[in-house]
């Protein structure tokens, strides 16, 4: 995924089954407005990776995960402590 800093004011952004395996951090640096992330049905598999760069997302609300390898991960929500208490049930 190239680098989307050059959209500051992004607020959706879905990328559903778009064959994505790696969420780069410095690709979604910038992207402080972005509410919604929809990566359903992807290959992400790196938890702490894919972590990092949700961590550059201040206004996320609404994440959607499910159906990357990632998910089937026992216990992958629990790498949610960075965020807010407000936001750690934004799983879709």
């Amino acid at each position: 995924m190239e680098n989307l800093s050059c959209l500051p004011r992004l607020r959706e952004l879905r990328l559903a089954r778009n064959r994505v395996r790696t969420l780069d951090p410095t690709a979604l640096a910038g992207l402080t407005a972005l509410t919604t992330l929809d990566l359903a049905d992807n290959l992400l598999y790196d938890k702490a990776t894919t972590f990092e760069a949700l961590k550059t997302l201040p206004a996320l609300t609404r994440l959607t995960l499910h159906g990357n390898p990632l998910a089937a991960l026992h216990r992958y929500r629990s790498g949610t402590s960075f965020l807010p208490t407000h936001r750690q049930g934004l799983w879709g």
